[in-house]
């Protein structure tokens, strides 16, 4: 269900309740980047989701990090964050649709260091409101 809050400004704020009962999680520890390869996370999005997103480099080393995301719908993926060397990231993303997004961890720039990456994701399905009001 939608709650409608104001910020300081007195603008609305939009806020999904998500089904916490249906949420997906996957966790990598000391997963390796080979020196100058990629790692990919391919997630299946079956419904509209919010997709929270926690990672970190061992010994603050960077690596790049990118998201993409393929509508069901469309033909082609769209880049949802832009390619960006980090060594931590943590944040959400709201996914209105279902298809698939690719997480992408690459190492590609190093020719000498392998990463280290730790990391959780969670999926988390958006109740769909409609549905519940039409059960009151």
């Amino acid at each position: 269900m939608s709650d409608t809050e104001y910020d300081e400004n007195g603008a609305a704020e939009e806020f999904v309740e998500l089904d916490l009962d249906k949420t997906l999680t996957w966790t990598g520890n000391a997963v390796i980047v080979q020196r100058g390869t990629v790692f990919r996370m391919p997630l299946l999005v079956p419904y509209p989701s919010v997709l929270a997103i926690q990672f970190e480099v061992e010994g603050g080393y960077d690596i790049e990090f990118s998201l993409t995301f393929k509508d069901d719908h469309e033909q082609d993926s769209s880049v949802l964050v832009e390619p960006v060397r980090v060594s931590d990231r943590e944040g959400q993303l709201d996914i209105d649709t279902t298809g698939v997004c690719e997480i992408i961890w690459s190492n590609e720039h190093s020719w000498i260091s392998s990463k280290t990456l730790s990391y959780q994701l969670q999926l988390a399905p958006k109740l769909d409101v409609r549905w519940r009001k039409r059960q009151l």
